[in-house]
């Protein structure tokens, strides 16, 4: 691993809100975006994906009154992936972060430790921290990332826990080659984007843990991931992890396999990782029956 190359991108933070359907909760994201201290050159995109409810009356109140908004609304719907891709293409500062319109920032600080732990690890690709897991009552029913002790942790590939995307401050791709995780995304309707952008940008360089509760992933069944039936939730994770696996040319195909199949899994699925290529594997999927969800879009 080396340190991130300079890169010809402008200081400062832009948070990418994607949202779809949540006029509900919009505000409250956007206010803990707007409301980070610290944080020198702060930009918000926040991009609808053709709400049909009134989310685009809640972006066009809040970027009237800050310019620090950029608000995009989209004439059809593209879909998660897609979504996901275009507005990445409009991040031109050294690091951004993406937050889905229904989850939020529960700490002020949060840009602003990020960036500095970013600044003390400059070999590290993204930071992230812990994440709790709220029902639609606002209760606490889980944290994500509890796996790790230490208050500061630098960690590979297979040491890294799984973060939540709402957790991360990635650097702009730029500094270890444009384009770089495109390929780990361009998987059809992949609900579970975010895993693999995780280990996309692991495979380039180690992540900085931080921890500390930062952020708030609404699970309350009205979300891109949680409104999904747990056998779709399964099927998603599986593809995405055997898009992961071929794209890291099959190196942690135990780690992977260890880490997020249930053990009744593991020795069905064990000879699809290690014999089948990328095209075989997914055609195998869908045979079992892998491909019966459909096609999710930006239905969040």
């Amino acid at each position: 691993m080396t340190d991130a190359k300079p890169c010809a991108v402008e200081q400062g933070v832009t948070v990418i809100v994607i949202t779809y359907n949540h006029a509900m909760k919009l505000r409250r994201g956007l206010e803990s975006v707007l409301t980070q201290r610290g944080v020198a050159g702060l930009r918000v995109i926040v991009s609808d994906d053709c709400s049909t409810d009134g989310t685009q009356d809640v972006m066009r109140e809040m970027a009237a009154k800050d310019p620090r908004i950029m608000a995009i609304y989209r004439p059809k719907n593209l879909g998660s992936v897609a979504h996901v891709a275009e507005c990445r293409k409009l991040v031109s500062t050294q690091y951004f972060a993406f937050l889905e319109g229904d989850d939020y920032y529960s700490d002020p600080d949060k840009l602003r430790l990020e960036v500095e732990a970013l600044d003390r690890h400059p070999e590290c690709s993204f930071c992230a921290h812990k994440t709790e897991m709220r029902n639609a009552a606002g209760e606490e029913i889980g944290i994500i990332g509890n796996e790790i002790s230490e208050d500061e942790a630098v960690l590979d590939f297979e040491a890294a826990p799984y973060t939540h995307p709402t957790s991360r401050l990635y650097r702009h791709p730029a500094a270890y080659g444009a384009g770089f995780y495109e390929s780990f995304l361009n998987n059809g309707d992949l609900f579970t984007w975010e895993i693999a952008m995780q280990y996309a940008f692991l495979d380039r360089a180690p992540m900085v843990f931080l921890n500390r509760r930062m952020s708030v992933y609404s699970y309350d069944g009205c979300g891109i991931f949680s409104s999904l039936t747990k056998r779709q939730q399964d099927l998603g994770t599986r593809k995405v992890l055997f898009a992961v696996d071929a794209q890291t040319d099959f190196r942690h195909t135990e780690f992977l396999r260890t880490r997020y199949l249930p053990q009744t899994e593991k020795k069905k699925l064990d000879w699809h990782f290690r014999w089948f290529g990328r095209e075989y594997r997914f055609f195998i999927f869908r045979l079992s029956g892998a491909y019966d969800a459909q096609p999710l879009g930006g239905k969040r």
